[in-house]
């Protein structure tokens, strides 16, 4: 069959890609979405039932959307791809949702780009590639070692204590993810060791506000990745209304902590001797975020109140952590699971080298990739820090779509 030829082509029908179709849509760009699954796929498949997303409300607003009734509130999955569909049904944007893309390439003379799709094919002269940051589930080679009698799953897999065989469960990462479901089976009862890992930690509220609010404020958003080391995203949690996290309240929750993940050898792991390291960092992550506020709040010379208590946030007393083994034999200790909390990688297999690189990533310079007519969004960095996060797509749809626009000028296909 014939190629279906069309201006552009959005690749995933996420916050990013339905932010950037509504920005195409406001400068005329004929177009399409594909998503592979339903719009806000990742939302529905990867969200376990207690997740509430970290960002207030405020924060999650796309482009042209109306403000949120409830400003400070932590939605659940459930209720942001709700507002998903909602936000694709008013804005009338271009959705088709259940089509794969198989494969994309430059087509001779650079003149379009060839995309294969499982519902065919399509000549675009401009495709956005926005089909997740953060989306293919990355276990480490750990994992292989472990005997089958434990039960593995990755976060992206996990969704309720209850579903989980009876006896101990091991997350290994203390990442956002990690903290937050080891809360989530501490909470059921469950017994629960923590692999942990060197992850900045912020308070819920600080002063009055909610430290997005703060940072958001100070600039923290808009800083360049010249500006700021990239690392991975601070525990904190947006469940039960908001709360902070730390590696101190999982432990008086019952949580045996431990240092990061070394190796594994059938039924027996092994773990690096970094613990106390690992809650040092996370409570200097914090004290930097207090004194960053503190000073930002100083300067503008606002009447913030004095911070309130947060047990969660105190720092660890002294130096030394809590003893916690080097070596567990799991059939011994009685876990039966094991959970990856590890990360995940970008959903870009499509995507040929050297464009595609490690983990994923699509190499780019502001979105723009060497593959003339070829963009991305939705990644982290993309251009600065809120790039790849929900309260960065006002900031960059806009700036991609004027991207495409100037390609198709150059094409000749619309009017400069």
């Amino acid at each position: 069959m014939p190629a279906h030829c069309i201006d552009c082509l959005v690749i995933g029908a996420g916050q990013a890609g339905l932010g950037v179709s509504r920005e195409l849509v406001s400068r005329g760009v004929e177009h399409l979405v594909l998503e592979q699954g339903r719009i806000g796929d990742s939302w529905r498949s990867q969200r376990w039932d207690s997740f509430a997303l970290n960002t207030p409300a405020w924060m999650n607003r796309l482009p042209g959307d109306a403000a949120p009734v409830n400003p400070d509130e932590f939605p659940s999955a459930t209720q942001f791809v709700l507002g998903l569909e909602r936000y694709a049904f008013s804005q009338r944007l271009p959705v088709r949702e259940g089509v794969t893309v198989r494969a994309l390439a430059g087509a001779p003379a650079g003149n379009a780009i060839s995309v294969a799709t499982d519902e065919g094919a399509f000549e675009a002269r401009a495709v956005i590639v926005a089909s997740g940051g953060a989306r293919v589930p990355r276990v480490p080679a750990a994992g292989a070692a472990l005997p089958a009698s434990v039960l593995q799953l990755h976060t992206a897999a996990y969704r309720r204590p209850a579903d989980l065989p009876a006896g101990g469960i091991l997350v290994v990462g203390g990442g956002q993810s990690g903290v937050q479901i080891a809360e989530d089976l501490l909470s059921a009862g469950r017994d629960v060791y923590l692999a942990s890992s060197a992850v900045g930690r912020l308070p819920r509220r600080y002063r009055g506000r909610d430290s997005f609010a703060w940072l958001a404020d100070d600039g923290f958003f808009d800083e360049s990745r010249d500006r700021a080391m990239p690392g991975p995203s601070p525990q904190i949690s947006g469940a039960a209304g908001g709360h902070t996290l730390s590696y101190q309240h999982l432990r008086r929750m019952g949580a045996v902590l431990l240092g990061g993940l070394a190796d594994a050898s059938g039924e027996r792991v092994a773990f690096r001797d970094n613990l106390a390291h690992n809650i040092r960092f996370a409570d200097q992550a914090s004290a930097a975020f207090r004194s960053r506020i503190d000073a930002h709040i100083a300067r503008i010379g606002s009447d913030a109140p004095d911070a309130e208590p947060d047990a969660a946030d105190e720092p660890w007393p002294g130096r030394s952590a809590p003893s916690s083994p080097r070596r567990l034999h799991l059939r011994r200790a009685g876990i039966r699971t094991v959970i990856w909390a590890t990360g995940l990688d970008a959903a870009t297999s499509f995507v040929q080298a050297p464009v595609r690189g490690e983990r994923g990533r699509m190499a780019h310079r502001d979105g723009a990739t060497a593959l003339p007519g070829l963009f991305v969004t939705g990644q982290t960095w993309l251009r600065t820090r809120r790039s790849g996060t929900i309260h960065g797509v006002v900031a960059d749809a806009p700036h991609v779509a004027e991207l495409v626009l100037d390609r198709l000028a150059e094409r000749g296909q619309i009017a400069a």
